[in-house]
């Protein structure tokens, strides 16, 4: 995986674990599984899916965070 796919799966998973309810989550899934959806990520995802190697793809994790 180059540097750029890293730096970018790392700053996706960020803003996913940023959102912690399960509104906030969906917001940023976006489409085509939720509407509404954050215009801005939905670009960002765009943007980075073709910099992602096919072959070893992305990871998302979806936790919450205790105290």
């Amino acid at each position: 995986m180059s540097r750029l796919s890293i730096v970018l799966l790392t700053v996706l998973a960020i803003a996913t674990f940023l959102a912690t309810a399960h509104a906030q989550r969906n917001y940023f899934v976006g489409r085509p599984f939720h509407f509404p959806y954050d215009p801005h990520h939905d670009a960002f995802k765009q943007f980075v899916g073709p910099l992602l190697d096919p072959k070893d793809g992305v990871i998302v994790f979806d936790f919450t965070v205790l105290p």
